[in-house]
C-alpha cells in the first residue's frame, strides 16, 4: 500500500526564544485555509486510508468508527477495502485476486491474527508464485500453520518436498505394541523388523540379519514349489471340471504371499545388506529417494556409505530438499573428513530462496541466522518479524541517521524499542541544535514519531501537546486526537 507523501500546510510560527514556542496570532484568513485543505482531504481516499490505519493503531479492531470510513472508499480501491474488512473483522474478502499486490496490502498489517490466518488458508490456490511468497513468509512469521493448512500447500510443487519432509513425514514406531518380529513366516511383522533395524536400530546385528535372508529365501523357493504344485493340481480339477473357487483362492492366496516377499520384504534385505553388509549393489526397482527420506526422517545413525550415498542422491536436489539434509548432516554423529564438511556445506548454498532461509536458520542454525544479510530482507514483506529478531541493527541505524523517515517507520512494526528514546526523538525533530523550536523539514518524522507511539500506547507530556497543537497541518492534527 503506497501512502501519498504528507500534503503539508506549513501555517505556523514559532520564536526563537527560550525554548517556548510563541504564541500564535489567530487569522481568520489563515484558518478558512486551513478548514478549506480541510475539507478537501476529507474526501481524498489516501486520507480516509491513513485515518483508517490510526484506528487500529490506537484502538486495535474492535471499533465501529473504522466500518463508516471504510464505506467512504471509492469501490476501486477493493484491495484496500477487503484487507480493511478483514482487518477489523467485518467479512473475509470476495472476489479478490490472490497475487502478490494484494498479498503486499495484507502484509501491512503482518500483525494481525486475521490477516496471517487468512493467508494462510487461501494463498495456497494463488495463480502465480505469491502462494510460495506466502508460505515463506508464514514460516519466518512463526505461524502455527495446522494439518490442513500443510496438506493444502502441498498442492503447490514448488512447497511439497519441503513441507513432506519437514512437515508431514514422521518418523515411524515400527515397533509398537508388538508389531515386529524375526519370524520369517510372519510376514508382515518381518518386514517391520527388518525397517527397524534398518533405520531405528543402533545396533546391527549383521550376521542375525544375514541368516534370515537365507532362510527367507529357502521360504521363497518352497513357495514358489507349492505354487506349482497347486497349478498343476488346479489345471487337473479344471480339466476334470472339478476346480471349486476355494483351490482358486489357495492359488491366489500363495501368490499374493510370494509377491509381498519379493516385492517388499527382499528389497529391505537388500537394502540392509548393501549398507552394512557384502551386497555390492542395490536392486534396480529400489526407490533411491524413499530411503534418504526414511534415512531424514527416522533420523538413522549412518555410516560413511550411508553418508555417500545419501549425498549423491539429493546434491543435484532443489534447494528446499539439500537445506533439510543439510539440517540431518550437520547432526550425524561421524568423524568427517575436510572433504565431507565441504560437501555438507555446498548442500546450503544458493543464492535465491532468502525467505525459507530466514526461517529456517532461525528454527535450526542460530549462528547462520545471525549472520544474515539483513538488509536483503528490507523489502521481505516480513518486518515485523525482522525488526524484533534484529533490533541492534535498527536501534543502530536510526542511532547513526535518526532524521531519516525510513529508519524510523521500521519501528512501527517493534513500537516498544523506539518508547525509552520518545522524549529524546521529539526533541531532535522539534528543536535545533540550540534549543529553539524548529520543525520545519521534519513533519514527516514527527507524525511517523506520532505513529509509533501511538501504536505502542505511550502519551505525550502536556509541553510536547503545546508544542504540537498550534501546528497548522491536517495530519498532524488527525494524529494528535488520538492522544487526548
Amino acid at each position: 500500500m503506497k501512502y501519498f507523501l504528507f500534503l503539508f500546510l506549513f501555517l505556523f510560527v514559532y520564536s526563537c526564544g527560550e525554548g517556548k514556542p510563541e504564541k500564535v496570532k489567530e487569522s481568520a484568513e489563515l484558518n478558512k485555509l486551513y478548514q478549506l485543505k480541510f475539507k478537501e482531504l476529507t474526501n481524498n481516499p489516501q486520507f480516509i486510508i491513513d485515518n483508517i490505519e490510526l484506528l487500529y493503531l490506537k484502538k486495535g479492531i474492535n471499533n465501529n468508527e473504522a466500518s463508516v470510513l471504510i464505506k467512504k472508499i471509492p469501490k476501486k480501491y477493493k484491495r484496500i477495502i477487503a484487507t480493511f474488512n478483514l482487518l477489523f473483522s467485518i467479512e473475509e474478502p470476495k472476489d479478490i485476486n490472490l497475487d502478490k499486490k494484494f498479498l503486499s496490502i495484507l502484509l501491512k498489517f503482518q500483525d494481525s491474527e486475521n490477516i496471517l490466518k487468512y493467508i494462510a488458508k487461501n494463498y495456497y490456490k494463488a495463480k502465480d508464485s505469491s502462494g510460495i511468497k506466502a508460505f515463506y513468509i508464514l514460516y519466518a512469521l512463526n505461524y502455527n500453520f495446522t494439518e490442513e493448512d500443510y496438506e493444502n500447500y502441498l498442492k503447490i510443487d514448488a512447497l511439497s518436498d519441503f513441507i513432506k519432509l519437514n512437515f508431514i513425514l514422521k518418523k515411524e514406531d515400527y515397533c509398537k505394541d508388538d508389531s515386529c518380529s524375526s519370524n520369517i513366516n510372519d510376514k508382515e511383522k518381518l518386514l517391520n523388523y527388518l525397517n527397524n533395524e534398518l533405520y531405528s536400530s543402533g545396533n546391527k546385528d549383521i550376521k542375525k540379519i544375514s541368516k534370515l535372508y537365507k532362510n527367507t529365501f529357502k521360504l521363497i523357493k518352497k513357495m514358489k514349489k507349492d505354487i506349482r504344485k497347486i497349478k498343476k493340481k488346479n489345471k487337473k480339477l479344471k480339466r476334470r471340471k472339478k476346480l471349486k473357487d476355494e483351490d482358486e483362492e489357495e492359488l491366489s492366496s500363495k501368490q499374493d504371499k510370494l509377491q509381498f516377499y519379493q516385492k517388499k520384504i527382499i528389497p529391505v534385505f537388500k537394502t540392509y545388506l548393501y549398507f552394512y553388509g557384502k551386497e555390492r549393489r542395490l536392486l534396480r526397482s529400489i526407490d533411491r529417494l524413499l530411503i534418504v527420506e526414511n534415512f531424514l526422517i527416522n533420523k538413522t545413525e549412518i555410516n560413511k556409505k550411508e553418508f555417500y550415498f545419501i549425498y549423491s542422491i539429493i546434491k543435484n536436489k532443489p534447494y528446499p530438499v539439500r537445506i533439510t539434509f543439510y539440517k540431518y548432516l550437520k547432526n550425524v554423529k561421524l568423524n568427517f573428513s575436510k572433504r565431507d564438511l565441504r560437501k555438507i556445506k555446498l548442500l546450503n548454498f544458493t543464492k535465491k530462496y532468502h525467505l525459507l532461509k530466514y526461517g529456517f536458520y532461525k528454527r535450526h542454525f542460530p549462528e547462520l541466522f545471525k549472520k544474515l544479510n539483513i538488509k536483503t530482507y528490507l523489502g521481505s514483506n516480513f518486518l515485523y518479524v525482522i525488526v524484533k529478531d534484529f533490533e541492534w541493527y535498527f536501534l543502530e541505524e536510526l542511532r547513526k541517521n535518526p532524521e531519516n523517515v525510513k529508519n524510523l517507520s521500521y519501528f512501527q512494526y517493534a513500537p516498544s524499542l523506539i518508547v525509552p528514546q520518545k522524549d529524546k526523538l521529539f526533541t531532535l525533530y522539534t528543536k535545533d541544535k540550540v534549543g529553539h523550536y524548529k520543525m520545519s523539514g521534519n513533519e514527516s518524522l514527527i507524525y511517523n514519531l506520532l505513529k509509533i507511539l501511538l501504536k505502542a500506547d505511550a502519551k505525550l507530556t502536556k509541553e510536547q501537546k503545546s508544542t504540537l497543537e498550534p501546528i497548522k497541518i491536517v495530519y498532524i492534527k488527525e494524529i494528535l486526537k488520538h492522544f487526548k
